[in-house]
Order: structure tokens, then C-alpha cells, then sequence
């Protein structure tokens, strides 16, 4: 058997490291290279998208307008909206008036057991607001006001065109 040695009474030495030698410039050089890394990342082009205006059941164009303001808020913002319900909820927060109380029961309705599509599915919540507050024939709409569209005389026809176009696609 080998002997090892007795236990030392004294404690052992402490560990000394030796602190590097970094000037407040190196410092200031690491903390910009952080800040410029940071920086760099891809971000989420939000700033200057504007929320969509508040529908309070006016007209069945003001609802269009709705529906496509709110089409374009989520594209912007696409990661903070990966549900249905996550669009339908937040457009309900931007109802007001009669159109916000049409969905109150739904919402605060106590029982967990009873879905509802519309407030699961976006096509199926824009179909309900559109059979609530949009017109009885949207298309005999858009076909009327496609053809009472007006050709400018002082020779600006981009208007024209532009809605010419637009009731051209909700017509399909």
C-alpha cells in the first residue's frame, strides 16, 4: 500500500487570475460591435402600418373598408397572428356600437361546449358581418356601380381604371 501524505493544516493558497487588460476604449469598441449585432436583426415591419378604423355598422362600403384594412394589418404583422381566431378576436376589438353587441353573447357566453364558427374561422366571421351589416346583393352592387362609373373629361382616367378595376375583381 502506498502512504500518502498527511492532510496539510494550512488552507491552501488562493487561486489568483490574472484580470486582462481592457482599456474603457476596448470596452466601448465590444459594446458597439453588441449593439450594432443586435441592431442588424430582420424586424418586424409594423411601424407606420396603422391599425384598422373602428366599424360601428355603417354603411356596406365602410364594412369593405374594414375588412380590408384588416387584411392588410394582418399581412404586416403575419407572426403575430398564426390563428383565425386570433384575427377575428382582435377585429372584434375594433367594433363598436350595434356591431360589437351582435358578438357580446357569443363571447361571454358560460358555456364551454357551444362553438361557433365565425369566431373560429375568418371566412366564416367576415361572411357573418357581411350578412349583418354589408349589402343584400353585393355583386348587384359592384355590377351597378361599375357601370355608373364616370369617364373624366379633363383626360385624368388613372381614377377610372382604378375603380373600374376594383368592382371588376369583387365581381369576379
Amino acid at each position: 500500500m502506498e502512504d500518502y501524505p498527511a492532510p496539510s493544516k494550512t488552507p491552501p493558497e488562493p487561486l489568483h487570475i490574472t484580470q486582462p487588460n481592457v482599456s474603457t476604449l476596448d470596452l466601448q469598441t465590444l459594446l458597439l460591435a453588441l449593439t450594432k449585432q443586435t441592431n442588424n436583426q430582420p424586424k418586424k415591419r409594423t411601424k407606420g402600418i396603422k391599425e384598422p378604423d373602428p366599424f360601428s355598422s355603417g354603411s356596406p362600403d365602410e364594412l369593405q373598408v374594414f375588412i380590408f384594412q384588416c387584411q392588410i394589418y394582418f399581412r404586416a404583422c403575419e407572426g403575430e397572428f398564426t390563428e383565425d381566431a386570433e384575427k377575428i378576436f382582435f377585429a372584434i376589438s375594433d367594433l363598436r356600437g350595434v356591431a360589437l353587441d351582435y358578438f357580446e353573447p357569443f363571447i361571454g357566453e358560460n358555456n364551454k361546449f357551444q362553438t361557433y364558427n365565425f369566431l373560429e374561422e375568418w371566412p366564416a366571421f367576415v361572411q357573418k358581418l357581411s350578412n349583418l351589416f354589408g349589402s343584400y346583393s353585393p355583386e348587384d352592387d359592384d355590377e351597378d356601380a361599375l357601370v355608373a362609373i364616370p369617364f373624366p373629361d379633363n383626360s385624368k382616367a388613372v381614377n377610372y381604371f382604378i375603380q373600374f378595376t376594383k368592382y371588376q375583381n369583387r365581381i369576379r
